[in-house]
């Protein structure tokens, strides 16, 4: 210890930290006590050891204000990591049990979505798929589509049979096992085309229907029946290979996909020519080149304004 007149100072602070409130200053440090701590060469006097004292004492309670006050601050900073912490938490465990996971297919593309449950969803363009984040097994699968996909569904089996498979498609429910089908929901126009396997429709108005292979299920609006019909679901389904079918359709229902696909305007300076029917296979991978085969099929030519064409 060195012989200064600090060292009472230090060594004080450093072994009478604890509560002496209702103590005088002797009772808490008698002079005794504080003089056999200290060499005989470094002994105070009587006036220097009460000066030492007073002084040692005030800064002894402003120390303990000061931990006080630190320990006050500590909490608080351990109260708002704990909230942060928890609120991480109830975070994580949203996102992996109850939140929605959304897939967006934008204007011109087409998106390939692989389910938890490893079905694979393709996306048209301009339609979004929305799922839960978190499927357990053995569980009913649920989508939601707005727009136009091709599904390819796995068949998932438990003890006590197989597990659904639902598409909810505005006021349609498709409850599926394993199959390949083909759903459109744009505006009022509803299809379900199913290419393989067991689907069963369910509108929102009207009975179930019981869906085969090779069969249309058609609504054009909410109010209309269900009609169902035999097609070649190739033709449905032909967007995914980046083409458009069309069997005996108007211009006009052909301007209203190329529309949906490519988020442009079509405009027809001769409505009457919006009557005039075609059959056959467009490329929609390139739109100039789509534009240009359509109107050549129906004898028109094509200006370009911008987002804006004319068929004239």
């Amino acid at each position: 210890m060195e012989n200064n007149r600090n060292e009472p100072n230090k060594y004080f602070r450093k072994i009478f930290f604890k509560d002496l409130d209702g103590l005088s200053i002797r009772e808490a440090f008698p002079e005794i006590s504080f003089r056999e701590t200290l060499p005989s060469e470094a002994r105070l006097s009587e006036e220097e050891s009460t000066e030492e004292f007073s002084r040692l004492w005030q800064e002894i309670r402003e120390g303990k204000t000061r931990a006080y006050r630190l320990v006050i601050s500590r909490l608080s900073i351990a109260a708002s990591i704990a909230l942060l912490l928890a609120s991480a938490a109830l975070l994580w465990y949203i996102r992996i049990y109850n939140l929605e996971t959304q897939v967006v297919s934008p204007y011109g593309k087409v998106t390939k979505v692989w389910l938890p449950d490893s079905s694979l969803v393709v996306l048209n363009a301009n339609s979004q798929l929305s799922y839960p984040a978190n499927w357990e097994k053995g569980s009913s699968r649920e989508v939601t589509l707005e727009g136009e996909a091709f599904f390819t569904v796995r068949k998932q089996h438990v003890p006590k049979g197989d597990v659904k498979f639902v598409v909810h498609s505005r006021d349609w429910d498709i409850e599926v096992l394993g199959t390949e089908f083909n759903v459109l929901n744009r505006g009022s126009l509803k299809q379900v085309v199913l290419e393989s396997g067991k689907i069963k429709l369910t509108p929102e108005s009207g009975a179930s229907i019981q869906m085969q292979p090779g069969q249309l299920a058609e609504q054009t609006s909410k109010d209309h029946e269900v009609n169902v019909e035999s097609v070649n679901p190739a033709d449905f389904g032909a967007w995914r290979f980046h083409e458009m079918v069309v069997r005996n359709l108007t211009l006009q229902e052909i301007i209203l996909k190329i529309e949906q696909i490519y988020d442009v305007q079509v405009v027809l300076a001769n409505q009457k020519s919006g009557r005039v029917r075609l059959t056959g296979t467009y490329p929609t991978n390139n739109l100039n080149l789509l534009v240009t085969m359509v109107a050549g099929s129906a004898n028109l030519k094509v200006r370009w304004e911008d987002n804006r064409i004319t068929f004239f």
